[in-house]
């Protein structure tokens, strides 16, 4: 645990770095290796919290932080690819939703469908054959 101007003095470091990343006009940095930073900034924020609780905002709460920046996010869950594919378990929702999130194309954006594509491709479903229907002897046209 950190003491209190240690963790003032940490803060004060990482928002420093996270005003310049944001800043930035610098084509080394991605958005979304600045996305990453941010996401990393968080964690570390919260790390050296005196309380020692890690960062769990509300839902409401994280949409307040990003008006506050100007910004919107649409939340998905492991629950809505569960909704879609109920054979899978939590841990392979997640993957899912990281999947989905690495692959993002901003042209197509995410929706159920992107989902259940990666849903697929992570997870193959088996697929169900019907029995081959044969003729029956003894029957005439």
């Amino acid at each position: 645990m950190t003491n209190t101007s240690t963790a003032r003095r940490i803060d004060r470091l990482l928002r420093n770095l996270l005003d310049e990343i944001e800043g930035s006009d610098d084509p080394s940095f991605t958005e979304a290796q600045r996305d990453f930073l941010e996401r990393r900034f968080f964690e570390i924020h919260a790390a050296c919290d005196d309380e020692s609780t890690p960062w769990n905002p509300s839902a409401g709460e994280l949409h307040k932080l990003l008006a506050e920046r100007n910004q919107i996010a649409i939340i998905w869950d492991i629950e809505d690819v569960q909704t879609l594919r109920p054979d899978l378990g939590d841990e392979q929702a997640w993957q899912v939703l990281e999947q989905v999130e690495r692959h993002h194309d901003a042209g197509i954006g995410i929706h159920w469908e992107v989902l259940e594509i990666h849903a697929q491709v992570l997870f193959p479903e088996p697929i169900e054959e019907e029995p081959i229907a044969t003729p029956s002897k003894g029957i005439n046209p």
